[in-house]
């Protein structure tokens, strides 16, 4: 596996529709699928740890941390890209706790090339980041009265509240 395989995947990934947050009618996030994401990408580079349909992105942050298996190890943005460059597995993550919402957030590292972050002062990867959807796209009308908007990669420092800091990152040996 290498990385261009695990940027098409993850590509891939953003254009199923099935994992595009859902939206009220006047704005309000509903709905997010960044664990099914980070799921099927864990499962595409082999990673059987997040199979679980029930884990939260806070559970899959205990899987990581807790590290039962012995093969998640903490790293450094700048460490995971690299990693993901190379086809490995790696992901940015923040539990709801610190975030202070009822959900916390996951987002796989991609393979894209670290960028400076204003916010946060140095250089963090990008991420194929399931769940909010672009901001900078317009809601669009489901069939089902609610809305969406499509998912997208940036910034790791977009997706992840930096009122909180950094996120977390971790990598599947």
């Amino acid at each position: 596996m290498d990385g261009l395989d695990l940027k098409i995947f993850q590509e891939e990934l953003l254009l199923d529709y099935k994992l595009w947050p859902i939206y009220s009618k006047d704005g309000k996030l509903q709905k997010t699928f960044c664990n099914l994401g980070a799921r099927q990408v864990a499962q595409f580079l082999g990673c059987k740890e997040f199979d679980d349909m029930n884990l939260t992105a806070d559970l899959m942050f205990d899987v990581m941390t807790k590290n039962i298996s012995k093969k998640w190890a903490p790293s450094t943005g700048a460490n995971a890209q690299n990693y993901a460059y190379k086809g490995g597995l790696a992901f940015a993550a923040m539990t709801s706790y610190r975030m202070k919402e009822v959900h916390g957030h996951i987002a796989s590292v991609t393979q894209d090339p670290l960028e400076g972050s204003g916010s946060l002062g140095h250089a963090v990867p990008f991420v194929c980041n399931i769940g909010r959807g672009d901001p900078t796209e317009d809601l669009q009308p489901r069939n089902d009265g609610t809305a969406t908007r499509p998912n997208y990669i940036c910034k790791s420092s977009q997706a992840f509240p930096v009122a909180f800091g950094e996120a977390n990152y971790f990598i599947w040996l």
